[in-house]
């Protein structure tokens, strides 16, 4: 599957936000659909309790409040429906307490805003090339442990050469 046919969800509260995200991803050569977190929170309920069908999601990009209830609240939601679609969560403030969350909701990756484009691009080019190939076990595959630090870095502190953080070799 190419990164033309992935289909990826992004949820986030803020307009802006979330028109910025969706460009970048859909520069990358992703299909975008995008929506508020309440927005997604009912939508993803009603298609538990009603069953209702839901179009094929690749991946899904979800901002986390500071408390972690809405992101958090809607994970739990989308591992009933599927267990093993990679999930990239965005918090303005990572505590280690929603890392912790996070990470027994089965996130497979955590950024603190500002998220740096090539950070979000790379997370998501190895989550959906190691869900293509074998869904289980998605951190791993994807290189990240348990759980993928935040790698937002200012534009100055990405080495252009390779396109890593600065440190990250």
């Amino acid at each position: 599957m190419t990164q033309d046919n992935f289909r990826v969800f992004l949820i986030e509260n803020s307009p802006t936000l979330r028109a910025l995200f969706a460009t970048w991803l859909e520069h990358e050569g992703y299909t975008v659909e995008s929506c508020s977190v309440a927005d997604a929170v009912s939508y993803f309920y009603e298609c538990l309790v009603c069953d209702i069908p839901r179009p094929r999601i690749d991946a899904i990009i979800c901002e986390v409040d500071p408390r972690g209830d809405s992101g958090l609240r809607l994970l739990r939601h989308v591992r009933l429906l599927s267990s093993d679609v990679p999930t990239v969560l965005l918090c303005e403030h990572c505590t280690d307490w929603l890392r912790h969350q996070a990470e027994l909701l089965g996130a497979d990756a955590l950024f603190e805003k500002p998220v740096h484009r090539w950070a979000l691009a790379t997370t998501m080019r190895r989550l959906l090339q190691a869900s293509s190939s074998d869904p289980a076990p998605l951190r791993a595959a994807a290189g990240f442990g348990l759980l993928a630090p935040p790698l937002s870095a200012p534009l100055g502190q990405v080495d252009t050469a390779s396109g890593a953080p600065s440190g990250a070799h």
